[in-house]
């Protein structure tokens, strides 16, 4: 994938998180108090990043371990049709799984050209990372955060408003490098 595409959808993720908590606190957006369960939305990033990551697997152990590399097409459908049926806090955990691989392959991706400041770069994508794998693996964080600025519009503003700086702030010595 691009870096420019990549980019792309890592700034709309993460701007789409702040928006959710900026606006769940507003009665004409009180369905976003229930996103963090949401099942039909949550299945389809699921499937958008196992099959992504199963494409990647593919690739990575194709020349190495084709044994192993023919499981993954039949595991990949598998799996998604299992964390359908399966798994609980869907969307949540669906959505920071993506956010942990945008910010790889924006990683991988940006290692290509010098970056002034690249410590900046790095060290907010990986704060990004760590929140996403709280995502996946305590989701009810994302529900507390969320049922706690719905009920205080100032905390899910003042939320939101960090989130944007930090992503702001991150891709500064990205623009810099990349034009």
């Amino acid at each position: 994938m691009p870096i420019a595409l990549t980019a792309a959808l890592f700034i709309l993720s993460i701007l789409l998180v702040a928006a959710i908590f900026k606006l769940s606190s507003q009665e004409k957006y009180s369905s976003l108090k229930k996103i963090h369960r949401e099942k039909k939305l949550g299945s389809l990033i699921s499937a958008i990043a196992l099959s992504w990551g199963g494409i990647q697997g593919y690739e990575l152990l194709g020349q190495d371990f084709p044994s192993v590399a023919g499981i993954i097409p039949i595991l990949t459908p598998t799996l998604i049709i299992g964390v359908y049926f399966l798994m609980d806090y869907i969307f949540t955990r669906a959505f920071g799984g993506l956010i942990i691989m945008l910010v790889c392959e924006l990683f991988y991706r940006s290692q290509d050209f010098e970056m002034p400041v690249r410590f900046v770069f790095s060290f907010i994508g990986y704060a990004f990372a760590i929140a996403a794998m709280y995502m996946v693996g305590q989701p009810w964080r994302f529900r507390d955060y969320l049922f706690k600025s719905a009920v205080n519009e100032q905390f899910g503003s003042k939320l939101a408003g960090a989130i944007t700086v930090a992503l702001v702030v991150m891709f500064i010595p990205f623009v810099i490098a990349y034009v």
